[in-house]
């Protein structure tokens, strides 16, 4: 048995089930994204998370894997075995740096990786090094508007992953002055409207925090509240994404 959405003059069949329809679900704002095409995959949503039951239940395009720990080969093996979508592996490229970065990025694209994610702090000649031993793209983070763009592009960087917070529209808009079509990745914030925002920017690809949006789960887990109660539902659901702040740096949420 399936339903019907209406996009435009077409009309969509939408398939769901009992047991699957309490997913994470991605904002509909950002369908409207050109989105990035990788190896043939077009990718407009991504959602930043470590978390098997997340990445397993929800309609993203794709997971970006970065934690506040040193990557390991066998976090990135265990996403990339255990996602139904393709995964960015954080490599490191602040505390974890040099030839071990190198050997991790080396490994998630033997493992299966769609690309691999260095932080800020990561030095140009680490990203020339990664990019001369894999054939998967480079994801570089910027958090501010004085980062060497031109540079970071000459040494391999291929796509840039804006996470600025409140600067992020600002430091896009910097980004699309020197290049048009940079591929370029940003957060969505924490609600559409930020998304909005972003995309008037000229951004092709968003990565979400899956506690930053609580409307959507609690949208989706409304089912919830018919077995153990409205308030305890609620209460479960907010306990869950209660450290927001911390979220929004680091990705642990759920």
């Amino acid at each position: 048995k399936h339903t019907n959405e209406t996009m435009g003059d077409k009309k969509m069949p939408v398939i769901e089930s009992r047991l699957r329809k309490r997913t994470v679900a991605i904002p509909e704002v950002i369908r409207a994204a050109s989105g990035i095409r990788i190896f043939g995959k077009r990718i407009k949503a991504i959602i930043f998370s470590t978390d098997l039951a997340i990445i397993n239940n929800t309609n993203a395009d794709a997971v970006i894997g970065v934690y506040p720990f040193t990557p390991t080969i066998s976090i990135s093996k265990a996403l990339i075995e255990n996602s139904p979508m393709p995964v960015f592996c954080g490599v490191g490229g602040g505390l974890t740096s040099g030839m071990r970065s190198m050997d991790i990025a080396f490994h998630a694209e033997q493992a299966g990786a769609i690309g691999v994610v260095l932080n800020a702090p990561a030095s140009n000649e680490l990203i020339s090094q990664i990019k001369d031993r894999i054939d998967i793209p480079i994801v570089i983070t910027v958090v501010s508007e004085t980062e060497d763009f031109e540079a970071r592009i000459r040494a391999g960087a291929a796509i840039f992953n804006v996470s600025g917070g409140a600067k992020t529209p600002a430091i896009v808009r910097k980004i699309r002055e020197l290049h048009s079509t940079f591929p370029i990745i940003a957060t969505g914030g924490p609600n559409e409207a930020s998304i909005q925002k972003n995309h008037r920017s000229r951004c092709q690809c968003y990565h979400l925090y899956a506690a930053n949006h609580g409307r959507t789960l609690r949208r989706n887990y409304g089912a919830i509240s018919r077995t153990i109660g409205r308030r305890k539902s609620k209460k479960i659901i907010e306990e869950n994404i209660i450290s927001k702040t911390k979220s929004r740096r680091f990705g642990l949420f759920l």
